[in-house]
């Protein structure tokens, strides 16, 4: 879960920009109805590929309720991050911290789930 995390972190981390095009795409994209749909599909893709990540990782089938809950315990995590970070000002790259510590709590509890 630690690689599932710092993976999530860097990739936002690489996305983000300084002028905040990237946050205002995501609150353009999140907040609207006429897009939502297409919104929904990429993040459900998302979880998907945390779900294919984590049932390789453990030697489980991706549609087992371990892989797919943990990839929709991540996924729903981040979006709440990214909608709480909507109410910055200015959100920069300096909240991915405040996601990589969002985020720790949960990949722990997940991780002794997998080790179960």
């Amino acid at each position: 879960m630690d690689v599932v995390r710092h993976h999530v972190v860097d990739n936002l981390r690489d996305s983000v920009d300084v002028e905040g095009l990237w946050t205002r795409r995501f609150q353009i994209l999140d907040s609207s109805p006429e897009l939502r749909s297409e919104v929904s599909a990429h993040w459900i893709s998302w979880g998907a590929a945390v779900a294919e990540y984590v049932a390789q990782s453990t030697g489980r089938d991706v549609g087992d309720v371990l892989p797919q809950s943990i990839g929709g315990a991540v996924q729903g995590a981040f979006l709440t991050v990214l909608r709480r970070w909507l109410t910055h000002a200015n959100p920069t790259i300096d909240l991915m911290s405040e996601l990589d510590d969002d985020l720790m709590p949960l990949c722990r509890v997940m991780q002794s789930w997998i080790d179960e």
